[in-house]
């Protein structure tokens, strides 16, 4: 569940960034699930944003995902390109590289509303 202050449209952007559809939308809460109707569920909640606290997103940041490649799949430079420019179009923005000994080199990303989420980088 991530809490939204606009479930609508944050539903739409974690659906194209999951390959996700959207199989319930009703006001205030949006239901998202892979296509071939596995899990995890993303559920989108509305909020007010002024009840809530939290530091730059108005939820507090109520979740974090990596999302990335299928495990075992090794992304060639234009594959991982592609999905940088991809997440910027549909709205998300880098906030910080992130270079690990023994790690892949990777993003953190923002979402419309702030929430934080890694991505594959260069």
């Amino acid at each position: 569940m991530l809490d939204s202050t606009d479930p609508q449209r944050l539903a739409r952007f974690w659906a194209a960034v999951l390959g996700y559809n959207v199989v319930e939308d009703s006001p205030g809460w949006v239901v998202t699930q892979d296509p071939e109707g596995s899990w995890p569920l993303l559920v989108c909640q509305g909020i007010n944003r002024h009840v809530q606290h939290g530091a730059e997103s108005p939820q507090g940041n109520k979740f974090h995902l990596d999302v990335g490649l299928a495990p075992g799949h090794h992304a060639t430079v234009d594959e991982v390109k592609a999905e940088i420019a991809r997440l910027e179009q549909l709205g998300a923005h880098r906030v910080e590289r992130i270079v690990a000994e023994g790690q892949p080199i990777h993003w953190v990303w923002a979402d419309p509303e702030g929430n934080v989420f890694c991505a594959p980088g260069l």
